[in-house]
């Protein structure tokens, strides 16, 4: 248990399930930016593997009058990027996942022009400073410690979004 611990606290450690994965990401010509609709229309991605987590969170977003796309599968991630559908403006990711950490998804998504566009606020119940720490390490643009309150969201929208 312990040095599985280490491995997902390690910053440099690369999972095996995504040491090829770049390779698979199809990137398509970015149309949309996270900055073109208003926040009545603002659509977020939410990706976490814990199905109670996923179910609470998006219902908080969606009470804070945001369309979700929840994920609990990391490598669906790609296909709501890069296919053909609305898009989203903001991400929330997970870090404690299996197969993919979630500051390795951050970090590779942030590699393709699209990714680079979206802010990526990752979220974990991990202590603050471990958060702060993988958020800088990925490149992720903010943090948010879970459990994600109304507070918490509304600051990131605005942050993000403040014409809001």
């Amino acid at each position: 248990m312990m040095e599985s611990l280490s491995a997902v606290l390690e910053p440099d450690v690369v999972p095996p399930a995504i040491a090829g994965a770049k390779a698979d990401i199809q990137e398509k010509p970015a149309e949309r930016t996270f900055r073109e609709k208003p926040k009545e229309s603002l659509r977020v991605l939410l990706v976490d593997d814990d199905p109670i987590d996923l179910r609470l969170n998006r219902a908080l977003l969606e009470r804070e009058g945001i369309d979700v796309v929840a994920l609990s599968d990391w490598g669906k991630v790609n296909e709501e990027l890069f296919g053909t559908g609305p898009g989203v403006q903001l991400a929330f990711i997970d870090v404690l996942m299996p197969e993919v950490r979630g500051d390795f998804l951050v970090r590779m998504m942030k590699e393709t022009p699209r990714g680079r566009q979206l802010p990526w606020i990752i979220i974990s119940s991990l202590p603050e400073s471990t958060l702060s720490q993988k958020a800088r390490f990925c490149g992720a643009d903010g943090w948010i410690q879970k459990p994600l309150t109304g507070e918490s969201i509304r600051e990131i929208v605005k942050r993000f979004f403040p014409e809001e």
